[in-house]
């Protein structure tokens, strides 16, 4: 009788290989495939150039560990529902600023700003305090609502903006590498305060939560000592007067720019607010000027999903990831006023809305000590093949 031999799992044919990585909806899957064997990461590196399924990432879900200690998390993958065992070394602080790229912000107490990527064995970039003349004590880890990046430091570190919106009020400030200290907008130029921002178009964009919509370039004014910049004003306070609890603006996978109204109220006792509605408009903007011509209410994302909370906003197509609810808007807990410090504003508010029958699920359910810890949020880890 012949002897059956062991098959070769390395050189299994390529259509097969491919077929298992398109089933792998997350980045750290494809990482781990390609870690196999030396054919297997020659395949999924040719397969994800070939397709460019990778332009935009599946943001992952930063949680507790199991010990719950301040310096470890895990990350929740939404499309598979199920907890990656991969601890994230992060410091032991409040809250997290946002993420952005992979990256995270803390601010301390003197108002400096750390930008740290777990993911990159922790490496930190040391920024100048962001307004030395108030400092914040109480609190402090929410002096700093949001942060966006223009680019990856750690791929350019000489050519990346960091923008932060930051303070009481809501104001906005930026800085480029290697600056020695922020330069912050005209305060007369943003009516109002702000609570999300987006690089778009070579421009960041701005919207406030009546739905003011400004828009500068970091690029003008480039010496520190000149005048403040200043935003331009693209659309006015929505009218009627809308407030919207949370606004974000959001990249469409087609490359529109979409407005997302969130809706906050107080949950049966009266102690906590929760989401209870979402309405997302398509900008329609003019070519030449910029100017916002028309908000157009849509009743579909089609198969767009909307990741909103304490990171960059952000959108994928949900055909890329089995298991990702498409014409959907997963969101996290990141309800901040001037006592989101205090214990009611403790993490608790994270579900998925669909956007066509205007239902809530939930994508991870927190257990009771995740409400102690810092608020969870979605966080893109990086992946790139090493050659």
């Amino acid at each position: 009788m012949a002897l059956v031999s062991e098959p070769d799992w390395a050189y299994l044919p390529v259509p097969i290989l491919c077929s298992i990585l398109h089933k792998l909806p997350e980045p750290i899957d494809h990482l781990w495939f390609g870690a196999v064997c030396k054919q297997w990461h020659s395949v999924s590196k040719d397969c994800i150039q070939a397709k460019q399924r990778w332009n935009k990432l599946l943001p992952m879900l930063m949680i507790p560990t199991e010990k719950y200690t301040t310096t470890e998390r895990r990350l929740y993958s939404v499309a598979e529902g199920k907890i990656y065992n991969v601890e994230l070394r992060v410091p032991n602080c409040e809250r997290f600023c946002g993420s952005c790229l992979g990256w995270l912000a803390t601010v301390d107490e003197t108002s400096y700003v750390t930008l740290l990527n777990p993911f990159k064995n922790g490496i930190t970039i040391r920024l100048p305090p962001i307004d030395p003349l108030e400092p914040y004590y109480e609190g402090f880890d929410y002096y700093i609502y949001n942060f966006i990046l223009s680019a990856d430091p750690d791929s350019a570190p000489n050519d990346y903006v960091v923008v932060a919106i930051y303070d009481l009020y809501k104001k906005l400030a930026f800085i480029k590498a290697g600056d020695k200290s922020w330069r912050h907008l005209n305060r007369e130029s943003i009516p109002d305060m702000i609570s999300d921002i987006i690089f778009y178009n070579g421009l960041v964009y701005a919207v406030s939560h009546r739905g003011l919509i400004v828009c500068f370039n970091v690029e003008e004014g480039n010496s520190i000592e000149s005048e403040l910049p200043k935003a331009r004003i693209l659309a006015p306070k929505m009218n009627p007067p809308t407030y919207s609890d949370r606004a974000y603006l959001v990249e469409s996978s087609g490359g529109d720019l979409l407005y997302v109204h969130r809706k906050l109220d107080k949950n049966e006792d009266y102690r906590l607010q929760i989401t209870n509605h979402f309405k997302v408009y398509k900008l329609r903007l003019d070519e030449q000027s910029g100017k916002v011509m028309e908000r157009v209410e849509l009743e579909s994302l089609g198969d767009d999903t909307l990741f909103v909370g304490d990171n960059n906003s952000m959108s994928v197509s949900a055909a890329n990831f089995p298991g990702c609810q498409p014409n959907s808007i997963y969101f996290t807990h990141d309800y901040i006023d001037c006592t989101g410090f205090n214990e009611f504003y403790r993490p608790h508010d994270v579900g998925v809305f669909n956007v066509e029958d205007g239902t809530f699920g939930q994508h991870y359910r927190l257990k009771p000590l995740d409400k102690q810890m810092p608020p969870v949020l979605w966080i893109v880890p990086p992946f790139q093949l090493r050659k």
